[in-house]
């Protein structure tokens, strides 16, 4: 299926923050290098589209709202994904504690 709004809004995104998805400095955690933020939920692989325009970093988080932790932008009001809301979702990542499974022989 083609849905062009959604589409042109993809291509737009893309061509537009490309740099900002490719810079090493907002990715790279110098005190954690080993916590990779390519993964699920954090909007770099994949993100959520909500019917308003609300960009989540996980798919499971649009029907939270714009107070979900994961929202980070919108396709109308920020054109995109809001720099400051993505880079907060980041920092909270790579700045949590690592969790450590209790039982090994479950991991």
């Amino acid at each position: 299926m083609h849905f062009s709004l959604i589409n042109e809004f993809y291509n737009f995104i893309l061509s537009r923050d490309i740099s900002f998805a490719t810079n090493d400095d907002y990715f790279i955690n110098k005190k954690n290098p080993s916590k990779k933020v390519n993964r699920c939920g954090l909007g770099i692989n994949q993100c959520a589209i909500a019917y308003d325009g609300n960009i989540y970093g996980c798919q499971e988080q649009p029907s939270q709202g714009r107070k979900s932790f994961f929202y980070i932008g919108n396709l109308f009001i920020d054109q995109g994904i809001n720099k400051k809301e993505h880079n907060r979702l980041l920092t909270a990542y790579v700045n949590r504690q690592n969790l450590i499974c209790e039982n090994k022989i479950l991991c």
